[in-house]
């Protein structure tokens, strides 16, 4: 069995190629101990890394060790190469920085127990996991860095403390066009909330799992919706959310961003929420106190002015949902000369409106399509 046992002193630097730590081996690196490696470190089964110091990372961190890579975890990790992975059993890292425009791609799950410093550099989620155990809002801080995101089973879960105070997270699309999500905690029941997105091709597909194609009222609004979907679990919380998006389309929707609206999806189906707003830096804010796959959609809700809501408040429709005849009673004061049927798209459908009487009126809507 091989042991490898080094102990590294207050302002001691050690320069490696590589460092493989075996069964029971450990590197101690005390506070203000540097170690630097030009290749990779493997920890194997037993291995240990007891880091009160730094330790600066030019290969691949691989992780064989299920009981976890740290004895003391209160020291940095800096990844400094072009091209790194973290990979094999997850890791739970003190601090963890991204430096030298390194592009670290996940390979297993990984913890932040205090800060992750994205300098400027990514960290490519590739379909796993990252979680935040510090509950404040610089835990993940972004200079030119950011969280690439383009797998529907990635997420990051962040342990929240405070309330209505902005946390950000730093995602971008594959081409590093940063997508940022900005949140504050209105109000919470569970100490974290777990975000995701990802990018969708021609059509909106893929969609996210167990969800139906996006359609309203029987009518597949695919060619309305931005392209990229968002994940948000809020864990019982209500969140004020700002989503930022791509100011790319590829899939050359005719979107109108003054007429955007959430998509949400509820287990079921699709249903759009027009109560966020559009701020002309493509940005959504909005509130959110539900869970589940979220997307953006051009949708222009039908407009109604005083006049038509006072009309509207006078007015009693039965029945609802009805699939024949549709009827509505005014109050004696008002009379009707004219009525429109306009679909999602702001189309206007055919109908016949009949006075029955008693202020009534009645529309047969047995001929018009399900589209």
């Amino acid at each position: 069995m091989k042991v490898l046992l080094l102990n590294i002193f207050m302002f001691l630097t050690l320069i490696s190629l590589s460092a493989q730590i075996y069964n029971h081996g450990e590197i101690i690196l005390e506070k203000n101990a540097k170690i630097s490696v030009n290749s990779k470190i493997e920890i194997y089964k037993s291995g240990k890394i007891n880091n009160s110091g730094k330790i600066v990372l030019k290969g691949d961190w691989i992780n064989k060790n299920e009981s976890g890579a740290f004895v003391e975890n209160k020291g940095e990790v800096h990844l400094t190469g072009q091209s790194q992975v973290i990979k094999e059993k997850p890791t739970e890292f003190g601090v963890l920085y991204f430096l030298n425009d390194t592009k670290t791609k996940l390979e297993g799950d990984i913890m932040i127990k205090d800060r992750m410093i994205l300098e400027n550099g990514s960290l490519d989620l590739n379909g796993y996991s990252l979680s935040i155990e510090n509950g404040e809002p610089d835990a993940i801080q972004a200079n030119s860095g950011n969280i690439i995101a383009e797998n529907p089973n990635s997420k990051i879960t962040w342990s929240i403390d405070v309330l209505q105070k902005d946390y950000v997270i730093p995602f971008s699309t594959k081409d590093e066009e940063q997508i940022p999500v900005t949140f504050s905690i209105q109000e919470k029941s569970q100490d974290n909330v777990i975000f995701n997105t990802y990018p969708t091709t021609t059509d909106n597909l893929p969609l996210p799992g167990n969800t139906n194609p996006l359609v309203l009222d029987n009518k597949d609004v695919s060619n309305l919706a931005l392209d990229r979907f968002w994940y948000i679990n809020t864990n019982g919380a209500t969140l004020k959310v700002e989503i930022s998006f791509t100011s790319k389309d590829t899939d050359s929707n005719q979107i109108d961003k003054n007429e955007l609206a959430l998509l949400y999806y509820n287990g079921v189906e699709w249903i759009v929420d027009t109560t966020g707003g559009y701020d002309d830096n493509d940005k959504y804010s909005t509130i959110i106190n539900k869970s589940g796959w979220f997307t953006l959609i051009s949708y222009k809700p039908l407009s109604i002015d005083k006049t038509d809501l006072y009309i509207a408040n006078a007015l009693s429709l039965f029945p609802n949902p009805a699939r024949n005849t549709v009827s509505f009673e005014l109050s004696k004061d008002k009379k009707l000369s004219d009525i429109k049927v306009i679909d999602l798209l702001g189309k206007q459908v055919f109908c016949d409106m009949k006075y029955d009487k008693n202020n009534t009126y009645s529309i047969d809507i047995s001929k018009l399509q399900n589209t």
